[in-house]
Parts: C-alpha cells; sequence; structure tokens
C-alpha cells in the first residue's frame, strides 16, 4: 500500500510542477484594500471673541482614515449675519499630504466688527481630498465663534444730580438738576424719563411737566434736566427718595429699563439738642462692571447734629436676587459720632453669574440714637439713601431678540389745574406715541382704570375719577410709525378722594399692520387734594370812629372743610389805618374747629376810609390760599382841646344837675308840708274872730 501511494505522488508531483513554474514568472495576484482617507476638525469647538478683537486661531485638522489623504484644501464660511470675517493665513488651509491619523495646524485669521452684537455665530469648514489614487472625497465640520460686547447695549447714566436749595423745609420749593448722558458708542432711542416717589403730602411736582421724552439720543449725547418740586407743609424731617427711572431702546428695538436714586433731605439744620446724621460725599464708579469685577464705592458719614450720636449703623442691602453682592461687610457700626465729628466710609460689590445686564440699586441703611428713651429703651431715628452700579453679563443674555412689534406709549401727560381739588372737573391731556420706526399700528383702544378707596377710611370702593360728557375708553383708528395722537379728556374728582398722587393705568389694545393683536400699559399719575373751606361770621366794627384812637373789630372763624389749615395769619390793611398792632397767628387749625378774631386798629385820616381783612393759610399740598373782606368806617376828627389846657392844671369835678339832686325834691316836700300848716293855722285863726264877732 505504501508502495502504490509512493507512485501516484511521483506522478501528480511530474505534472504540477511545470504548470507551478510558468505561473510563477507572470505578475503577482492584487489584494483588495479598502482602505480611505476622512479629514476631520478636531478642535476648537468653541471660540470666545470680543467685539473688536482681532486674532489667529489655530484649527487642528486630523485625518481619521486609514489612509493618507492627498491634496487637502479646506474652506471656511459664515452666516451672513456674522459680524466678523475670516479668511486663512499663509494659504496654511491647503496641505498636500496628510498621513493616515495624522494631523495638521491651519491658521485662521477672525476679524470682529467692534459693533458686533454679543451672541454665538457658526463657522461651517468645508474638507476636499484625495486618495493615493485621485479618488476624490469630501466632509464638513462646524465649530461656534462666541462674541462678547459689553458695549453692545447702550449705556445711558443720570449724573451730577444738583440741588438748588441745601437746607428744604416744609413747604419750600426747590429744584433738581441733572445730566443724562449716552456713556456708549451704540445709539439709543425712545428715551423716557419717569419720576416716582411723588405723593401730595410729600414732596410733589411744582409745575406741569411729568415726563420728558428724546426720540433720538445717539452715542455721545448729553442733555441736561431740570425738575421743580414743593416740599408739603405737613411733611416730616428726614430723607425722602426720588427715582428717576430711564426707558430705552437699541437700535434693533429691544427694550431697557435703569434706575437712579436721589434723596430729598427734608429739615437740612439740626434740631435742637439732637444728634443728626447724614450720608455725604458719595462717590459711585460710572462704569459698567463684569461678573467677578469689585466696583468700590465710598462714602461719608456726618453728625450735622447739636448733640453726640450714639450706635450709628450703616447697612448696605442688596437685590435679594444675587446680581450683585457685597466683597467687604454689609454692616458698619460707629458706637459714637461726636457732633461735628465725620468718618470715611467703604463698600465693596461685584456682579456674579446670575446678574443681569442692568442697573442694580443698593440701598443704604442708615440708623442711630436720637437721645430719647421710651420705656427704658433708645429711641431712634433712621433713613435711606440709594445708589446704582451699571452691571454687564451677556452670558445672561441667551435668548434671542424677538421679533420687532409696534408699541404705543404715553409720550406726555399733564393736567390743568395740576393738582386736582376734590370734586372738581379738570382736564387731562395725554399724548400716544406709536416708537416702531416702520409699523404703524391700527384700531388702538385705550382704556384709563383706577379701583382704590374713595374715602381715607377704605369703607368705600369706586373710581375716583369719572368722565364729563365722555368715557375713559376711547379709540383711535391708526398712528403712523413714529407719529403721536394728542387726546384731552374732562374728569370729575369725587368729593371724597383722599388727598395722595393717583396711579392711573392706561391700557392700550391695538392690532399691527397683519392684524396681529398687542396689549400694552402704562401708568400715570394724578395728584389730588382736598378743597379748603374757612368760614366766617358777621363782621362786628363801629359804624364811626375817630382819628387817633383805637378801634375794635371782632369775628368768628370755622373750618368747615375736610382738610387742616397751616400758617393760618389774620391781618388788618387799609391806607387809611395805622394796623400794624392787628396781626393775629394762629398757626394750624384743624378741620371741624372755630375760633375768635379779636383786633385793633388805628384811623389816621377823617372821612369814609375803606379797609380790608386779610386771612391767608396754606392747604395740605402747600398752597397758599387767601380771603379778604372789605368793610367801610366814617372816621370822624378827635375832639378839640382848650388852647389854654395844661397837664398841670387841676381837673374840675363836673357839676351835676339839680334836677337830679335827692336833696332839692326834699327841700321841696318840706316847703309844701310847711305851708299846709301855716294856712290851716290862719284859717283857724280867723274862724276864731269871726265867732266873736256873733
Amino acid at each position: 500500500m505504501k508502495n502504490v501511494f509512493c507512485v501516484m505522488m511521483s506522478v501528480f508531483l511530474m505534472f504540477a510542477l511545470p504548470n507551478f513554474n510558468a505561473y510563477a514568472d507572470d505578475e503577482p495576484i492584487p489584494t483588495v484594500n479598502n482602505a480611505t482617507p476622512k479629514v476631520k476638525l478636531e478642535s476648537p469647538s468653541v471660540i470666545t471673541l470680543n467685539a473688536g478683537e482681532e486674532k489667529d486661531i489655530s484649527l487642528t485638522i486630523r485625518n481619521v482614515g486609514a489612509a493618507m489623504a492627498y491634496n487637502n484644501l479646506t474652506q471656511a464660511s459664515v452666516e451672513s449675519s456674522a459680524p466678523f470675517t475670516i479668511s486663512f493665513v499663509n494659504d496654511s488651509n491647503a496641505v498636500p499630504v496628510i498621513s493616515a491619523t495624522g494631523k495638521k495646524i491651519m491658521k485662521l485669521h477672525i476679524n470682529v466688527d467692534k459693533n458686533a452684537k454679543a451672541g454665538s455665530y457658526t463657522v461651517t469648514l468645508n474638507h476636499s481630498f484625495t486618495n493615493d489614487e485621485n479618488t476624490n472625497y469630501s466632509d464638513s465640520d462646524t465649530f461656534n465663534v462666541k462674541i462678547k460686547n459689553e458695549v453692545s447695549a447702550p449705556i445711558i447714566n443720570i449724573t451730577d444730580f444738583t440741588n438748588t436749595n441745601t437746607n428744604i423745609m416744609p413747604g419750600d420749593k426747590f429744584s433738581l438738576s441733572a445730566v443724562i448722558k449716552n456713556e456708549s458708542s451704540q445709539n439709543a432711542r425712545e428715551l423716557q424719563i419717569a419720576i416716582d416717589g411723588i405723593k401730595t403730602d410729600e414732596i410733589n411736582l411744582a409745575n406741569s411737566t411729568m415726563g420728558t421724552y428724546f426720540p433720538d439720543f445717539s452715542a455721545g449725547t448729553q442733555k441736561y434736566l431740570s425738575f421743580d418740586f414743593i416740599a408739603s407743609s405737613k411733611i416730616k424731617n428726614g430723607s425722602y427718595p426720588l427715582t428717576f427711572k430711564v426707558s430705552y431702546k437699541d437700535t434693533d428695538d429691544k427694550d431697557y429699563e435703569k434706575s437712579f436714586f436721589y434723596y430729598v433731605n427734608i429739615g437740612g439744620i439740626a434740631q435742637a439738642d439732637k444728634p443728626q446724621i447724614e450720608l455725604t460725599d458719595l462717590i459711585v464708579p460710572a462704569k459698567t462692571f463684569n461678573v467677578g469685577e469689585k466696583a468700590n464705592v465710598s462714602m461719608k458719614l456726618k453728625n450735622v447734629g447739636s448733640v453726640d450720636a450714639r450706635n450709628v449703623k450703616v447697612t448696605a442691602i442688596t437685590d435679594s436676587d444675587g446680581g450683585i453682592v457685597p466683597n467687604t461687610s454689609s454692616v458698619i457700626l460707629t458706637r459714637l459720632l461726636k457732633k461735628s465729628d465725620v468718618r470715611d466710609l467703604n463698600f465693596s460689590f461685584s456682579p456674579t453669574s446670575k446678574s443681569k445686564t442692568q442697573n442694580y440699586s443698593i440701598k443704604f441703611q442708615v440708623e442711630y440714637e436720637n437721645g430719647n428713651v421710651t420705656d427704658d429703651k433708645a429711641d431712634t431715628d433712621s433713613f435711606e439713601q440709594y445708589i446704582g452700579i451699571n452691571v454687564n453679563n451677556p452670558d445672561a443674555d441667551t435668548s434671542d431678540t424677538p421679533q420687532s412689534k409696534p408699541k404705543i406709549i404715553v409720550n406726555n401727560y399733564s393736567t390743568n389745574p395740576l393738582i386736582v381739588t376734590a370734586g372738581s372737573e379738570f382736564d387731562l391731556n395725554m399724548s400716544f406715541k406709536n416708537t416702531h420706526k416702520t409699523k404703524r399700528v391700527e384700531n388702538t383702544k385705550v382704556s384709563l382704570t383706577i379701583d382704590e378707596a374713595t374715602t381715607s377710611t377704605n369703607e368705600q370702593k369706586g373710581n375716583v375719577f369719572t368722565p364729563v360728557n365722555g368715557s375713559t375708553t376711547f379709540f383711535i383708528g391708526d398712528i403712523a410709525p413714529g407719529s403721536q395722537v394728542d387726546k384731552k379728556l374732562r374728569l370729575y374728582t369725587v368729593p371724597t378722594a383722599t388727598p395722595k398722587n393717583y396711579s392711573v393705568t392706561v391700557d392700550f389694545e391695538y392690532e399691527d399692520e397683519k392684524h396681529n393683536e398687542l396689549k400694552s400699559s402704562e401708568k400715570i399719575g394724578i395728584s389730588v387734594k382736598q378743597a379748603t373751606k374757612l368760614d366766617t361770621s358777621e363782621i362786628n366794627i363801629p359804624t364811626e370812629a375817630y382819628v387817633d384812637q383805637p378801634t375794635a373789630i371782632t369775628f368768628d372763624f370755622y373750618n368747615t372743610g375736610k382738610v387742616n389749615l397751616n400758617n393760618l395769619l389774620i391781618k388788618i390793611e387799609g391806607d387809611g389805618f395805622d394796623a400794624k398792632q392787628s396781626s393775629i397767628y394762629y398757626g394750624k387749625f384743624n378741620t371741624s374747629t372755630s375760633d375768635t378774631y379779636e383786633g385793633n386798629f388805628t384811623p389816621i385820616k377823617a372821612g369814609e376810609q375803606q379797609g380790608k381783612i386779610i386771612i391767608s393759610y396754606e392747604d395740605d399740598a402747600g398752597e397758599v390760599m387767601q380771603q379778604e373782606k372789605e368793610f367801610t368806617i366814617n372816621v370822624q376828627e378827635a375832639m378839640p382841646m382848650p388852647s389854654d389846657f395844661s397837664d398841670t392844671q387841676p381837673i374840675e369835678t363836673p357839676k351835676k344837675s339839680i334836677w337830679k339832686s335827692p336833696y332839692f325834691y326834699g327841700a321841696i316836700a318840706i316847703v309844701v308840708i310847711s305851708g299846709i300848716i301855716i294856712i290851716r293855722k290862719i284859717r283857724k285863726k280867723k274862724k276864731g274872730i269871726d265867732d266873736l264877732d256873733e
């Protein structure tokens, strides 16, 4: 068997070997290779740049395929709205060959516009390449460019507040001036300034201008502001806040709002035997702070009172949302601040990642012992003062700007009279403006609403203002872009209205050009006061008087109105009178009370003389009222004195009339009785003689 197998193998090799050798002389059999190149962006995925920045960016391009990539060309493109340009440096985007798993660095130059809007933009990379057999391939990648712009929004600030009256007392008028600036490179428009903190019984406007409007407020613009105020005659000493709210838009119709604070100090002169604390010389940085930056604020703590102040505590209070926080202690305590002493205070604040791009208000609350003691506990006085710090945090602005919509605002408004008297009619003048630059509004419905108590006891609810021959709801057909419509309403104020500044809501319902329904609302303020009423009784005055002789005049007067009167003064005036001693000051005269005026004057001219009684006082809003009551009196010359009259001559006692003397009538009675007795005796004697004759 073994021999047979050997024979068969010999035969096979004999035939197979010649054919094998022949095939070995030909080309080798090709092997199949499926590996291909693949070019991709490895890094970065996000690049952050600032507006106005110009920079070369390194792009790492890697061949993640298993074959070599030849003739590599990478091209970059950006969306049309991107606020930057891009270009590759020195043709670094063209690479002859990239080995399998190998990488190359390409330099991309990016130039960001200085006015670039903050946001994230996409850059697309398109790769083209071939393999070793010149087969074409392509691929693409994207990465994001995040733009930060600290000045992308208009920065509006109100600075340099100046008060014309440094010692404001109750009833005083004063003017407050300031400068409003656009401190950015961005244009602002439709800038409105409104004032909060106006109250009839505290601080009120002293003229009819209740708002300020600038349609255009371009970069670098600076305007001077001036507002006139009056302090109520019954305002208490202390610090009162006025808030200047500024609203405006940028060129993309994005809305912004900031608040600036000013504290009005009433009763600036220290009261006798009391400490009085002031915060002065506040230095607040005007720049805009980014997240993490420190804003250092300094001020002076002064005791302008006549005695030492104890336990003076200054507390810095920030918003509860955590947008800005103190870096230093928020409380500074001074155990003793002697009169006229000054202490320097310093605080530091920083915006956090929770902050927004806006103005953050910080309240400084000051408390101190005033020297009085109640129930074995020291009484304290306190006041508050505010500052504002501008913050920029573009990372918080993640939402895209909504599509621009037309908006209606109350461009200006005023009342005539400025302060409305309860129980009377008044005119309300308003201007409505379509703030959009290109879109008109149509079918506008305007409604004025207020729902407040009409009495001080809050027992009655209702509308304080009612229309006269009209309605508080009216329609406006259409308002063209940038145009305004004026409206005048005649309103009546209920007699029971509480004296104060009423907030009236103006609601707008309107349509844009595509008939989309839109709504908005604004608030306006109307100041109301109660009418004063001082009645008098009949004036008691003599019909005649004599030159150089004092003459009395009296009458009763009653406060029948619903408000107290202040600084009540009654006096007499007349060309023919000396009335220097006629003035009587009653001061505060409460409602439902009465009193009697008892004055006198001395005529200095003979004849019929005209005079007047002048009654002056202030109402609860500090407005001076005056009543005049005229009278006529006949003045006679004084009795003439004898020429030889001397102060040394004795004064004779005037003789009494005899007809008024009782002795005269007694004597007559004696004479009559004596006569009767004599006559009777004569008759008896005569009768005796006659008897004898008979």
